[in-house]
């Protein structure tokens, strides 16, 4: 029941002559070099792969998807750990986000319009299994999650939004709702700034739309900072920096000042190669590259400080139906990604820093 692996370089090694999965993809812009690291087929029952954390160390990441499980790998040699996590009875439905606050053992799991906050404790052994030790059950969204995340100003807090047009802040212990931003379109991403948790961002609408909203949100004055109406549609948002927020569109990665009034972007990257719905933004910590997946199986990279898309990776031996679900920036790593797929892979890259 383990996961297939298929090593296609040294975990430990980043050379340009490491081979590549013959039905993976990676097309180098602007002489940048790229590695496919990993490519981690995951067990059928994992289809539907909707989502992935990395651990706060960087040395573990979290992935689940159909049928409420959830799987850990080791980043640095594509290891399957333990047993999959399934989630209690009950509560086995299709994972549409995850976070994982590792230091604490946390997980919280959106599922259709609930969540679920578990507590894992590793079992002990060589083989990292781990097991569900408490669980806290919030439901309150009246239709499908779309975020969540632990809020990093308040460890006792959450926070999701759905397609229901709110965003809520949530004690997870308790089970209640103690804030509930409400807007007239549906949210499909937020991001909270590391620097100033108390201040987020969301951006409202989906890819098919031709318009979308950005809204910067004060938590602690539970007000809306500022606004702003795109002509793009927009499907994720982060924080570059303290003043700029960066937002996928179609075919496009946006950057925001939040100084200003967020109806027009100071700066817009486009792809010269068309690719379909945007749908979730990474930003790694130096803030100088980005990640976007997209509707088509793929994943752009994205140089901000040259202003150019800098790697295309994708799956060309997947179905018709399969999508990049998912993608993160590795926290100890700032140069590996990873993303998820519809079709069941986790594939891994790193590619060199900007010089």
């Amino acid at each position: 029941d383990s996961a297939k692996y298929d090593e296609t370089s040294s975990s430990s090694s980043s050379s340009s002559s490491s081979s590549t999965p013959a039905d993976v993809v990676i097309e180098a812009r602007e002489s940048a070099e790229k590695v496919m690291l990993l490519n981690w087929r995951t067990p059928e029952q994992s289809r539907g792969l909707k989502a992935l954390r990395f651990s706060e160390n960087g040395e573990e990441v979290v992935v689940g998807g159909q049928g409420g499980t959830l799987q850990f790998f080791s980043t640095e040699n594509g290891s399957h750990h333990g047993r999959d996590l399934e989630l209690p009875e009950g509560y086995k439905r299709d994972i549409s986000d995850i976070d994982w606050r590792s230091r604490d053992s946390l997980i919280v799991v959106a599922m259709g319009s609930s969540l679920l906050v578990t507590k894992t404790d590793k079992i002990g052994g060589d083989d990292h299994s781990r097991k569900i030790t408490s669980k806290w059950f919030q439901s309150g969204h009246m239709k499908p999650i779309t975020r969540v995340r632990f809020d990093a100003s308040n460890e006792a807090r959450i926070i999701s939004s759905a397609e229901d047009q709110t965003i809520r802040v949530w004690m997870y212990e308790n089970k209640h709702t103690i804030r509930s931003f409400t807007t007239s379109s549906n949210c499909s991403d937020f991001s909270q700034l590391s620097s100033s948790p108390d201040l987020f961002v969301s951006v409202h609408g989906k890819a098919s739309v031709s318009r979308s909203n950005i809204f910067l949100w004060d938590l602690r004055q539970q007000n809306r900072v500022r606004e702003g109406k795109s002509e793009r549609s927009l499907a994720g948002c982060s924080f570059l920096s303290d003043n700029t927020i960066v937002a996928c569109g179609t075919s496009s990665v946006s950057i925001f000042d939040t100084r200003s009034n967020l109806n027009t972007p100071i700066k817009t990257l486009t792809d010269q190669i068309a690719y379909e719905k945007p749908y979730r933004i990474a930003v790694n910590q130096t803030g100088l590259q980005v990640a976007v997946t997209a509707k088509n199986n793929s994943v752009r990279g994205w140089d901000i400080a040259n202003d150019t898309c800098v790697s295309a990776v994708s799956d060309k031996a997947s179905d018709l139906n399969s999508s990049a679900t998912s993608v993160a920036f590795n926290p100890s790593l700032p140069s590996q990604v990873c993303y998820t797929s519809s079709n069941g892979s986790l594939f891994c890259f790193v590619r060199p820093s900007s010089s």
